[in-house]
């Protein structure tokens, strides 16, 4: 399993990528949410408009769905053909409907078919074993856990971990864990923290990549993770690469 990492900021990074990855194993490729600062930052990748296979969104909040538009805006105007999977909670499908149909507005379609699928039925996605789970958040929020041939991956989205999503993320390989700020939060936060992130029960050999992390707070949180072996704050342009069930940085991404 390849991980790029598109976007590790928060909501209102100033000079990053809001939160995202994409996935690829075995030619199928899953963009997991889309802020507005996410299209850019595929084309700068020069990314084919026929490459990505799926799109997951965790939830609906501004910073991880916003750049629907622009996406299937600049699909439409590649002439996109390949059928596009749009994978979220059905409650949650209006707001990016309207997303989606206004890329393509005024044309009653974007060139290209898009099949809607509710994240809570699925229990597979192209090459992998599918899973999710609620966090704890100010909207609903599902997590995902993927398994493929190569290892498991967990990837919270928004939120502090619950009763429902702490199993996934205790039996991944690469724990991806939402870490808003460097200091403790109330247990009834919406939010993770950096000490709640350092004693997350974890699968024996997994690696913690933290990541939203508020402005504020990114340069602490990584100087304390430089000395940890099992924990990598990951940046905007990072590669990781599960192969066997061992994790990999294959290489460094270029935001400060």
């Amino acid at each position: 399993m390849k991980i790029d990492v598109i976007g590790v900021g928060a909501a209102y990074e100033p000079k990053g990528v809001n939160a995202s990855l994409l996935l690829e194993e075995e030619g199928f490729q899953c963009l997991i949410d889309c802020g507005p600062t996410v299209p850019p930052a595929l084309w700068r990748r020069k990314l084919d408009p026929e490459a990505i296979s799926a799109l997951y969104f965790t939830h609906c909040h501004p910073d991880h769905c916003l750049g629907l538009t622009t996406l299937i805006n600049h699909w439409q105007h590649c002439q996109r053909k390949r059928p596009l999977l749009i994978v979220a909670q059905r409650a949650q499908w209006a707001r990016l409907q309207n997303l989606s149909y206004f890329g393509h507005w005024p044309d009653d379609d974007p060139g290209f078919s898009i099949q809607w699928v509710d994240s809570a039925d699925l229990d597979a996605l192209g090459p992998w074993r599918m899973a999710t789970a609620t966090s704890r958040h100010s909207v609903p929020n599902r997590s995902l856990w993927l398994r493929g041939a190569q290892g498991s991956l967990f990837y919270s989205g928004d939120g502090r971990p619950s009763r429902h999503n702490k199993s996934l993320l205790a039996n991944a390989d690469i724990v991806f864990q939402e870490c808003e700020v460097s200091q403790a939060l109330s247990r009834l936060s919406h939010h993770g923290d950096w000490p709640l992130c350092q004693e997350l029960e974890r699968k024996t050999g997994s690696l913690l990549c933290p990541y939203h992390i508020g402005p504020d707070h990114q340069t602490q949180i990584r100087q304390e993770a430089t000395a940890m072996t099992d924990i990598y704050v990951p940046r905007d342009g990072d590669c990781l690469r599960l192969k066997g069930g061992r994790w990999q940085i294959e290489n460094s991404g270029s935001q400060p």
